[in-house]
């Protein structure tokens, strides 16, 4: 721990001298100013932890330098230092933060209690206000966290309660948009037959119209995240090398800041989810922490609804495969009776009962071939 460090304003110097030492045989650090201006400037330069301070000095007296410092709110506890004591002066310098005041001469002993006292409780503030900084440190952590978890129940909810995504896709973006503040966030997923990154589903006015557009493989952040497998957080989304403007030409969106972090399943990227501009600092590393645990709960459950989507797909497809195979089916067998009977039959009228024939030349043709096999 660093040594407390105290500040002596006294133009007597060999007081001050004798201040010096006592103080450093107490263990602590000490600075040495012969006036009030001087005293001034060493304090607003070394910020010490005590200021022993004389009443009168030449150029600035005692009383003029803690209202200096008070008119810039710089708050250090003070032990007044003074010929002569009075009910006035002490009301004056209570009201500027001082925390006590010594008449000379005074005791050797009577100075280093008062320095003590005045550091001690400069400790115990120092102690309360790092305890109360832990604390909103901590309350800030726990609400993250709390907010973190709500966002994981909502899109676990979203994932058990539907097998259509569209509706599953909007309902993360949701939480995505309302858990780290932004109004602009979008998922981009795989086409596999070409490996590029098509936009499926976004949040804000613009989204509708970039739904089907396509970023080649490793074209903008997104194809580049989902090219790398790794997460990407930019506050100057114009200056990367990895941006791409295609969409801002679309929409007349400016990005400015953007939080992009892909899909995996098995290690393998089936898509994106990112967010855009958000207002303040932009994205924190908190921020990328939230985002990843909500694409690693939606990862797999998107793969899930393609498959089943794809499964639904291929199944009407044999099905309606299978309905044409019957029908021709049904079709040749009913051709195969026809041709059976023409075979089989020497009856004239059952061949044309079965073909619907009634052609004239075609009946003395069938029935001289009838003929001829009837004489044989």
């Amino acid at each position: 721990m660093a040594k407390e460090r105290i500040l002596i304003v006294e133009d007597d110097r060999d007081l001050a001298q004798l201040m010096t030492i006592l103080m450093q045989q107490h263990g602590y650090e000490t600075v040495v100013a012969n006036d009030g201006v001087e005293g001034l400037n060493l304090a607003l330069e070394e910020r010490p932890d005590l200021i022993l301070l004389d009443r009168l000095m030449p150029r600035m007296d005692g009383l003029g330098l803690l209202y200096k410092l008070h008119e810039r709110q710089i708050h250090i506890p003070v032990v007044i230092l003074t010929a002569w004591g009075s009910e006035e002066l002490a009301v004056q310098a209570l009201r500027m933060g001082v925390k006590d005041y010594i008449t000379k001469p005074f005791e050797l002993e009577d100075l280093s209690e008062a320095v003590e006292r005045a550091l001690a409780e400069a400790r115990l503030r120092r102690e309360r206000d790092a305890l109360t900084e832990q604390l909103l440190i901590s309350k800030q952590e726990l609400e993250r966290q709390v907010q973190q978890l709500t966002a994981l129940h909502e899109v676990g909810r979203a994932l058990a309660s539907t097998l259509e995504l569209d509706e599953l896709l909007d309902e993360i973006l949701q939480e995505v948009c309302r858990v780290l503040e932004v109004s602009e966030a979008s998922f981009f997923l795989l086409d596999r037959k070409s490996g590029e990154q098509v936009f499926r589903a976004g949040t804000g006015e613009w989204a509708e119209t970039l739904v089907g557009m396509r970023l080649a493989p490793g074209q903008g952040f997104a194809g580049w995240v989902a090219e790398h497998g790794e997460p990407l957080l930019t506050r100057k989304a114009q200056s990367d090398p990895r941006f791409s403007p295609t969409f801002d030409e679309v929409t007349g969106l400016v990005t400015e800041s953007i939080l992009c972090v892909p899909l995996l399943v098995k290690g393998r990227a089936i898509g994106v989810v990112e967010a855009l501009n958000k207002p303040g600092i932009g994205f924190t590393e908190d921020d990328l922490a939230m985002l990843r645990s909500l694409a690693a709960s939606a990862a797999i459950s998107i793969e899930n609804v393609q498959l089943f989507e794809e499964t639904h797909r291929l199944r009407r497809q044999a099905e309606e495969q299978l309905a044409h195979i019957t029908q021709s089916y049904s079709e040749i067998q009913a051709l195969q009776e026809t041709t059976s009977a023409l075979i089989s039959s020497l009856d004239l009228q059952e061949v044309l009962d079965h073909t619907g024939g009634t052609g004239d030349k075609d009946s003395h043709v069938v029935a001289g071939g009838a003929a001829v096999r009837s004489r044989s």
